[in-house]
């Protein structure tokens, strides 16, 4: 099965998308400089119970949850390889090992998918889609 080439900068797993309320999405300068931000792969990814994931019409989204619906003005809409990223997060992989499957699975340098799944773990989260923990 071929799959499509890993996207290349920031941004390119993880798009935001606006919900009915019309509001673009807030970001300011220290949003932007955490999301650019890279984890420490070391780390183990989880996702966050406030995010729920669902496949819909064929594409991949994340659904923050909140108390009150004026709290949720996004949506997030991940591609295939942040698809692939999501789905390997069990709680019990760290980022590396992630990112050697990412690796194989794309056919790209080990470097390269590091720098991806460092910078994909870094969007994630900022926008609490994910907790990270240390290896037992």
């Amino acid at each position: 099965m071929e799959r499509e080439a890993a996207p290349r900068g920031p941004g390119a797993f993880l798009r935001r998308g606006l919900l009915a309320t019309g509001r673009p999405p807030e970001l300011s300068l220290p949003v932007l400089a955490q999301a650019l931000a890279a984890v420490d792969l070391r780390l183990i990814p989880k996702h966050s119970p406030r995010v729920v994931s669902r496949m819909v019409a064929g594409e991949h989204i994340l659904v923050p949850l909140a108390s009150r619906g004026a709290e949720i003005d996004s949506i997030f809409n991940l591609n295939e390889t942040g698809t692939f990223i999501w789905e390997q997060m069990d709680g019990r992989r760290s980022g590396s090992k992630i990112a050697s499957l990412v690796a194989r699975g794309f056919e790209v340098s080990a470097e390269q998918a590091e720098a991806d799944c460092s910078s994909f773990l870094a969007q994630l989260l900022e926008v609490r889609a994910i907790e990270l923990t240390e290896a037992p």
